[in-house]
C-alpha cells in the first residue's frame, strides 16, 4: 500500500520542501569564509611590516602568502 512521504514521517520530522536551498546557504558561508581568510591574510601581512615582528617578518609574510593561496584555491573550487 501507498502513502504519501509526509504521512510515514513522525510528526515532529521536518519535510525538506526545497533541497537545494542548503546548498545555496553552504555556498554563501563558503564565500565569506574566502573572504574573511583574505581579510586575515592582509592583517597578518601588516604585522609583518610592523614593530611587533621584530626579525621574524618572512614567517609573517610566508603565513599571509599561504593563507591567501589556499583562500584562491577554494575559491576556484566552488565556482
Amino acid at each position: 500500500m501507498f502513502c504519501p512521504l509526509r504521512q510515514r514521517l513522525p510528526a515532529y520530522a521536518p519535510v525538506r520542501e526545497r533541497p537545494f536551498e542548503r546548498v545555496v546557504y553552504t555556498m554563501n558561508d563558503l564565500e565569506q569564509l574566502t573572504r574573511d581568510v583574505r581579510g586575515f591574510a592582509t592583517e597578518v601581512r601588516t604585522l609583518g611590516y610592523s614593530s611587533v615582528a621584530s626579525g621574524h617578518e618572512n614567517q609573517f609574510l610566508e603565513l599571509s602568502e599561504r593563507m591567501i593561496r589556499h583562500a584562491d584555491h577554494v575559491d576556484r573550487r566552488s565556482h
